[in-house]
């Protein structure tokens, strides 16, 4: 707190961690800019898929942890086994050391209820992500800590991939600025498990694809980013 006064101003990516952290350094808000988050679009090669498959796969890729509520996600698709028999999971991130026991546990639940599961682990280049994301349904990481940023996100919907995430941190503003997902009270898989289960309808989840894929583009894409954060330094530095 006492070296942020040293600084002119702050930039943040949402309006959340803004006051978030307005609140955690005791500064006036009006010390920040918010700008949006960009990622490079033309690597997401991914288009929203119109006709329905034989599987229903619900994806998972952030850090394997407690923190990120794969756990959450475990209970929702545990719960959703008998009503979409044909339901896939397919996970991938960062599994570290200090988590293993975690995931062992996780996994475990999974295939005792008989959820069949994948996990790609975490691949090597940015093509492999990408054609990740393309062999997926719809999309989940439900954070039990209050993300601040939530890139995964905005690559599944680069990728047409519509997405089911909590109601907290940086996610609500995501998705009212894209409409390319729903948004469900945060630590409650039956309410995961609900909103994953309104994504088995293509009636919902291919207007949401679509919004996902063309929202991204417009609000997040790193040419945007970078047009925003010019005109928020010429602003800040004095002419």
């Amino acid at each position: 707190s006492e070296l942020s006064t040293r600084f002119d101003g702050f930039f943040t990516h949402t309006r959340f961690y803004k006051s978030y952290m307005a609140n955690y350094l005791s500064i006036p808000e009006d010390r920040f800019r918010v700008l949006p988050l960009g990622i490079d679009t033309a690597e997401h090669t991914g288009q929203p898929q119109s006709t329905s498959t034989d599987e229903f796969v619900v994806g998972y890729f952030a850090r394997m942890c407690r923190e990120k509520g794969f756990h959450h996600l475990v209970d929702a698709c545990i719960a959703l086994k008998n009503d979409v028999p044909n339901l896939k999971l397919r996970i991938g991130g960062y599994q570290g050391a200090p988590n293993k026991k975690y995931i062992r546990q996780e996994w475990k639940r999974l295939r005792a209820h008989g959820v069949d599961v994948e996990n790609i682990g975490s691949p090597a280049t940015v093509q492999e992500k990408v054609e990740y994301f393309k062999s997926l349904t719809v999309f989940s990481v439900p954070t039990d800590f209050l993300e601040p940023k939530g890139i995964p996100v905005l690559e599944a919907m680069a990728n047409g991939i519509p997405v089911v995430q909590p109601a907290h941190g940086a996610f609500p503003e995501i998705l009212e600025s894209t409409q390319g997902g729903i948004l469900v009270p945060p630590r409650d898989p039956t309410s995961l498990a609900a909103g994953l289960l309104k994504m088995t309808s293509p009636d919902v989840r291919q207007p949401l694809a679509q919004q996902a894929w063309t929202g991204v583009r417009e609000r997040f894409d790193a040419g945007h980013m970078a047009r925003e954060t010019l005109r928020a330094l010429e602003a800040t530095v004095p002419g």
